[in-house]
């Protein structure tokens, strides 16, 4: 099983909690004009009725904004790219129990811009609650004998 995808993020401007700010020059304004992000991943792996396993690329990119500067905080508006590499997975349990899965995962950032190395590791469960009507109702009046 192979899956590719990818997201264009549009956003807006924010607004921050002084009047002026510096990025590359001074703004005397309260409004952060937030650059757009890009994202893609491709995935690779195994999939049957109940287990689900890949290996996970992903490449996020900020179109836009502007380096942290030596000696100072990070702003909303820097300019944001990361490459990240990991697993995930998700095991349905059989039979009675099929409603219930686990799933997991972990990922690494193998290069980046204004981002931290790191890893992440995620586990949980989920539930499927099956709100269907397990008969089929039939409202033809006309079956119906009089």
């Amino acid at each position: 099983m192979r899956t590719a995808s990818g997201t264009y993020t549009g956003r807006d401007d924010i607004t921050i909690d002084r009047n002026a700010y510096y990025t590359t020059s001074l703004h005397l304004t309260n409004k952060v004009d937030m650059p757009d992000a890009a994202s893609w991943n491709v995935r690779a792996g195994y999939r049957s009725d109940w287990l689900i396993a890949e290996a996970v690329f992903s490449d996020m990119i900020t179109l836009g904004g502007f380096d942290i500067r030596k000696n100072d905080m990070p702003f909303p508006s820097n300019k944001m790219n990361s490459m990240m590499a990991g697993v995930d997975f998700k095991y349905t349990l059989p039979k009675k129990w099929n409603a219930l899965s686990i799933v997991g995962g972990g990922m690494y950032t193998v290069a980046g811009r204004n981002v931290g190395q790191a890893t992440s590791w995620d586990l949980g469960a989920f539930y499927v609650l099956d709100f269907s009507s397990k008969k089929s109702k039939t409202h033809n009046s006309a079956s119906k004998k009089k």
